[in-house]
């Protein structure tokens, strides 16, 4: 088929969900855990990925981090991982296409960075110039060449301020010291908790997630504010804060359409 029959499919997919930020890279500019390849059953030779991204940001959560106030985002990347292929497929029958969000072969953050989608930060995350780190990041695997979806990105060479807000900000200091717990880590952990740990989430205020290190980053305070999220998923069904009355008020259904019940209704 045509390249610009390919790019132009794409396109018209990531308008229709309100995605406006992807980019090709080449598989050369990429590394792929084959293990994962081989369990994810990806058969076919990987000739690029196209990264893309999801900003969630409406608001900052109250006692949930910003991208649990909505309903799971993995309902979002189920959605694309089904039709996104469909969808490829249809304009090239001879083309091989999977798509990943977060369980991925490949070191997502480091791809959008070699993609040009953004730089990576003292705090571990994909910085964006539109959405700050308010992001996840999905990809496209592929036989077809990068080339084939759109034209390549520049590589910012500047980015991350290195200004150590994020690590000054972090309730743990995890960020200084590696060896100390991550308030978002500790949220979501089954096994029972220490003292230490107890103590520790209850200073954080947090039932799910930590934005700290987001929070104090300069480059998500950009001049008029950072921008709301294009897509309806994140602004629709939100919960803001979480106390046990709006848990007990959720059934089983509407529990499980949520990050937090990762961790249990218990």
């Amino acid at each position: 088929m045509a390249k610009q029959s390919l790019e132009k499919t794409l396109c018209d997919f990531f308008s229709r969900m309100h995605i406006e930020e992807y980019a090709p890279l080449p598989a050369d500019r990429f590394r792929a855990d084959e293990n994962k390849l081989r369990r994810a059953r990806v058969d076919f030779p990987i000739r690029s990925a196209v990264l893309f991204l999801l900003p969630y940001y409406v608001r900052p959560g109250k006692n949930l981090s910003a991208y649990a106030t909505s309903r799971d985002y993995h309902l979002l990347a189920a959605d694309l991982s089904a039709r996104l292929p469909e969808c490829l497929s249809a304009a090239c029958p001879e083309g091989h296409f999977r798509v990943f969000c977060d369980n991925s072969p490949l070191d997502e953050r480091r791809a959008a960075v070699a993609a040009g989608l953004g730089v990576f930060g003292d705090n571990g995350l994909l910085i964006t110039h539109r959405y700050g780190s308010y992001v996840f990041i999905g990809e496209i695997l592929s036989d077809r060449e990068a080339a084939d979806f759109g034209p390549l990105r520049t590589v910012e060479k500047t980015g991350c301020l290195h200004c150590g807000a994020c690590r000054r900000a972090c309730p743990t200091g995890c960020l200084t010291d590696y060896s100390r717990p991550c308030l978002s880590a500790l949220t979501q952990q089954k096994a029972p908790f220490t003292e230490e740990e107890k103590a520790i989430l209850l200073a954080g205020e947090s039932v799910w997630g930590c934005d700290a290190c987001q929070d104090a980053c300069p480059l998500n305070h950009p001049q008029g504010g950072l921008p709301t999220t294009p897509i309806p998923f994140f602004c629709e069904d939100r919960i803001e804060f979480l106390d046990r009355e709006t848990l007990d008020a959720m059934d089983d259904a509407a529990f499980s359409r949520r990050a937090f019940s990762w961790r249990g209704r218990a």
